[in-house]
């Protein structure tokens, strides 16, 4: 289909008297109906332009007109095309004078004109044909098909690079063809649901909170349904990226079940952009949105934890029997991530793409759960939690190795020890909510204090026993002749097994120290970290039901 725009070449057309100007008739391979006559402005790719006196038009020699048209583009343009151009002449008048054409005079216009043409010169018995074929694959596996490689053509005609889509104003005569109205899901077919492939491209995720159990996450969401009412004979796609035709078509009602807040980015204009492509009226739309979606989260393991991260989509108002969602078939067009994406505190391990259960008493509504699958880095805590902690452990053995008269010293590096753990715990937990059930980081916490702590109980046992030695052995000095022979051999005795006592307390834990703790280690490492993770949760589940 071949069609006429006239546009202005310097300021009015018709009102000025002055000869030579010249209007340009563009020839465009392939269009549809345009907007508003007074706004037809030169917005066509690939435009041939000719010259055309003024006069021609000016003078409404219609006649003329239509005839040089073959001789002006060509034998094989036909006649047909003539005889158009002088129905839109004859008819919008005012577009000669830069004017409205009246609502009324345009509507009489249309009734008038065959109903296989529009006031330009458009099909629209052809384009209808073009909506019964949309129809058609709608409910065709080859329409499923070419919704899920809609990617894989948005990408190939990327690659192309010479494909140059048409503007949003060509939807106008689209969407005022057949009153079309936004509000309404596109026509079902055969009773089947409005079919809307979706896929996620995230660009980033960070500030992981895990007391509130939300994180940020800046993403483009991609969607692509059909609408038949959309469909045209262009073969070029229509790109979109006005708001206010945006608005002007229907959309699925997508939104985030699991956000706590979600914004679209504004920052120059609304980023978004959509192609309606022309043979099927399939919609391709791409918006970059914010997200503060919250997730459950298992401490169990911390900081040797695997997270699930769990992001729900699912539609606001249209039950499970107008709108389905559905995710593009190949895994990297469902869920992307940026390829240079780095967390500080942990690392996509994989990714998943599902459905899930949205009902609610309205309905049952159409979900899809996408799941990134993380792990945590253990760099961060090696350094910062176990490396300080086990150093400070290793430290309160210095105790054992001090003689048993450093009364003082023995007493103060347990006990600075043993307040630098708690220190160090409570740091480490702030970030942490307050679960009820027991967690990795609190194992080792507790078990490193309740190890200081025996260590300087260990102290003051030494440190008694040696005062009981040395008391005994004061006494037989300061009462040498009170005391008889077996008396004072007796108390010796005694100074001598206590003083024994403590140096066999001593020798015991300066071996018993490292292995208890290596003990721990394998425990801690494969029982605690190694261990099922879920068993922390169902413990915590019996007690909550022998409560009740």
């Amino acid at each position: 289909m071949i069609g006429l725009q006239i546009e202005k070449a310097n300021g009015k057309i018709c009102g000025d008297k002055k000869g030579g100007e010249r209007f340009h008739l563009a020839k465009v391979e392939e269009m549809s109906d345009l907007i508003e006559p007074d706004k037809v402005s030169a917005f066509w790719p690939q435009l041939e332009v000719i010259g055309i006196d003024k006069a021609l038009v000016c003078d409404r020699k219609t006649s003329d007109f239509s005839m040089e048209i073959p001789l002006l583009l060509g034998e094989g343009v036909g006649v047909e095309m003539g005889e158009k151009a002088k129905t839109n002449l004859a008819n919008r008048t005012n577009l000669m004078e830069g004017g409205h054409v009246p609502g009324g005079h345009r509507q009489a216009n249309k009734s008038a004109e065959s109903p296989k043409s529009a006031p330009i010169g458009i099909d629209i018995e052809a384009l209808n044909d073009e909506g019964k074929n949309s129809l058609n694959k709608m409910v065709s596996p080859e329409g499923e098909k070419e919704l899920d490689g809609m990617l894989a053509r948005m990408e190939a005609m990327a690659q192309r690079g010479g494909v140059k889509p048409l503007p949003s104003s060509v939807l106008e005569p689209i969407l005022d063809r057949g009153n079309y109205d936004p509000r309404s899901a596109p026509a079902f077919v055969q009773g089947r649901p409005v079919e809307v492939r979706v896929g996620i491209h995230v660009q980033s995720i960070a500030n992981f909170q895990l007391a509130t159990m939300d994180y940020d996450m800046d993403m483009w969401l991609r969607m692509s349904w059909r609408d038949p009412r959309l469909a045209q004979n262009l073969s070029t796609p229509i790109l979109i990226n006005d708001e206010l035709f945006l608005r002007r078509i229907w959309r699925p009602d997508a939104f985030f079940v699991n956000a706590r807040d979600a914004l679209f980015h504004r920052v120059t204009r609304l980023n978004f952009y959509a192609f309606v492509f022309p043979t099927g009226g399939e919609v391709f739309m791409e918006a970059r949105l914010y997200l503060k979606p919250k997730s459950q989260l298992v401490l169990c393991k911390y900081p040797h934890d695997s997270q699930t991260l769990r992001l729900r989509i699912s539609s606001i108002a249209s039950t499970y029997g107008s709108v389905r969602f559905r995710w593009f078939s190949a895994p990297s067009n469902a869920i992307r991530v940026h390829g240079q994406l780095q967390l500080p505190d942990l690392y996509i391990d994989g990714l998943q793409s599902g459905e899930c259960r949205s009902a609610r008493k309205t309905g049952n509504f159409s979900c899809l759960e996408a799941r990134f699958l993380m792990k945590r880095s253990i760099g961060y805590h090696l350094w910062q939690t176990y490396v300080p902690t086990a150093t400070c452990v290793l430290f309160s053995w210095i105790s054992v190795w001090l003689p048993e008269e450093f009364v003082e010293g023995r007493v103060f590096v347990a006990l600075t020890v043993f307040l630098t753990l708690s220190a160090e715990s409570s740091s480490a937990k702030e970030t942490l909510p307050k679960v009820s059930y027991v967690k990795a980081i609190d194992v080792w916490f507790g078990f490193t204090a309740v190890f200081v702590f025996f260590t300087m109980l260990q102290a003051l046992l030494v440190i008694g026993l040696e005062h009981m030695s040395g008391r005994a052995r004061k006494t037989v000095v300061e009462q040498a002749g009170e005391l008889s022979a077996p008396k004072a051999i007796i108390l010796m005795m005694d100074s001598r097994r206590y003083h024994r006592m403590a140096r066999s307390l001593d020798d015991f834990f300066k071996v018993m120290y490292p292995v208890i703790f290596v003990v721990f280690l394998i425990i801690y490492i494969f029982v605690v970290i190694e261990g099922e993770e879920q068993k922390c949760l169902q413990q915590e589940e019996k007690a909550m039901e022998g409560n009740e």
